[in-house]
């Protein structure tokens, strides 16, 4: 078994998983075993993304090209299974390491505390502003803070939240299993292969951790952790929220789940 499994969703964004890959070469954890699962969730893969362009020393690389256009929370199912780390990070392909802490802090976290199961790090964007500071609140309401607002030392704290972003969700594989093979997840979502939601984009990071909860598994937010995030280059979303038919369709999934297992949601 990993330290830790990197799997990065990857839609029509060479350039981005390059950018992260180079950060992963700059800032390779000395002392983790990290493998770097990156699915290519394109049904014309890129000229150029090849296993030689991801290849950092120290680190597995794999990569996988799915034939048809998977959705990103499927995407991350797929590349979860594909991996053996005892904690999982999920990433957009927005996402780029500032340093060589962020990723064993996220590990350390979660291994020291039996009862912290997911994390997510504060994400800074190129601006030095908050794309998540923690999500607070209550199931029903939850709350970003200081959304797009300046960093300051008060967004480095350390605390439970009601969720974290999904562009940077870590998650033991043990938790992740657990939730998987939930009897009543698997009513909602027969045969769904990992812990995110198979809906189309939305609700994966949600769901996750309001699931989490329900099963009595912590969710925290990490603020002295830090990793830099792109807000929604690694989507076509444009940083708003598409009230369209994909997001109805995702809506009326997370729905369903939660009110299966009684859990409160907006």
């Amino acid at each position: 078994m990993t330290d830790l499994d990197l799997v990065l969703i990857n839609f029509r964004t060479p350039d981005l998983v390059m950018r992260f890959v180079a950060s992963l070469r700059e800032y390779t954890p000395e002392d983790l075993d990290v493998h770097l699962i990156v699915v290519d969730n394109d049904p014309e893969p890129f000229e150029g993304l090849i296993d030689d362009d991801l290849r950092v020393d120290g680190v597995r690389t794999s990569l996988v090209t799915s034939r048809r256009n998977l959705g990103y929370n499927v995407g991350c199912n797929v590349g979860a299974a594909l991996g053996n780390g005892r904690i999982i990070a999920l990433l957009n392909s927005d996402v780029r390491l500032l340093n060589d802490e962020c990723l064993p802090r996220m590990v350390d976290f979660l291994d020291a505390d039996p009862r912290a199961a997911v994390a997510g790090p504060l994400q800074i964007d190129d601006l030095g502003r908050a794309t998540h500071a923690g999500i607070f609140g209550t199931q029903s309401d939850p709350q970003h803070r200081a959304f797009l607002q300046p960093v300051t030392d008060e967004h480095r704290d350390i605390r439970p939240a009601v969720t974290v972003s999904g562009s940077a969700y870590f998650i033991k594989r043990s938790a992740w299993t657990v939730l998987t093979s939930c009897p009543l997840y698997q009513d909602v979502a027969p045969g769904a292969p990992g812990a995110y939601l198979p809906a189309q984009h939305y609700y994966s990071d949600t769901w996750c951790s309001y699931h989490a909860s329900a099963h009595g598994m912590g969710v925290w937010y990490v603020g002295d952790a830090e990793i830099e995030h792109l807000w929604h280059k690694s989507s076509p979303v444009n940083g708003e929220m598409d009230r369209g038919p994909v997001f109805d369709a995702d809506r009326s999934l997370f729905r369903r789940a939660c009110d299966h297992h009684r859990i409160p949601r907006d």
